[in-house]
């Protein structure tokens, strides 16, 4: 099902859209694959809705790129931008430490959108949260339960440590 949906996202993401993907870790309903010729690894979870959430991580150049499906946002066009904030529930604390993240839109089988982050940054907290939440204007995009996503992301970075440690150059 996950290659599915790689091959969906490849639509703006091509560095996943090879047969290079394979599966290091399935479990607790996350799956975690790598890309040896991009040098990424991912982690993809598939929602009882059919929604989506994906994470790639590039441990060098410690980035994310984050991925959410959605039946919302359909009077948006094709790569329209629209920044969103992404809040995590910690512990039972909310957490809106991430404000006015760019988020472009398009249309895959449901509508996606799309955002290049701090990757360290974003795992850390993605991976110490029961949820997370994507808001325009206060107003709920879509929230989805992070059960079992710190497992996942520790396979992700165990995954991506093979090819290098940050370089101190990235900005």
């Amino acid at each position: 099902m996950w290659k599915k949906l790689l091959i969906a996202i490849a639509a703006f993401m091509p560095a996943i859209a090879h047969a290079e993907n394979v599966s290091v870790f399935e479990g607790s309903g996350w799956t975690v694959f790598k890309d040896d010729e991009y040098r990424t690894c991912s982690l993809i979870t598939i929602y009882t809705t059919d929604e989506m959430l994906f994470v790639q991580f590039n441990n060098v150049t410690d980035s994310a790129d984050v991925v959410f499906t959605s039946d919302k946002g359909g009077v948006l066009g094709e790569n329209d931008e629209r920044n969103l904030n992404i809040v995590f529930l910690k512990g039972g604390r909310v957490d809106q430490g991430w404000k006015n993240i760019s988020f472009k839109k398009k249309k895959l089988e449901r509508n996606a959108f799309f955002a290049h982050l701090d990757g360290n940054d974003f795992l850390v907290d993605f991976a110490a949260s029961s949820r997370i939440g994507f808001f325009y204007n206060d107003e709920p995009i879509e929230v989805y339960n992070l059960e079992g996503s710190a497992i996942a992301v520790k396979k992700l970075r165990e995954c991506a440590a093979r090819y290098g440690a940050r370089d101190p150059f990235t900005e």
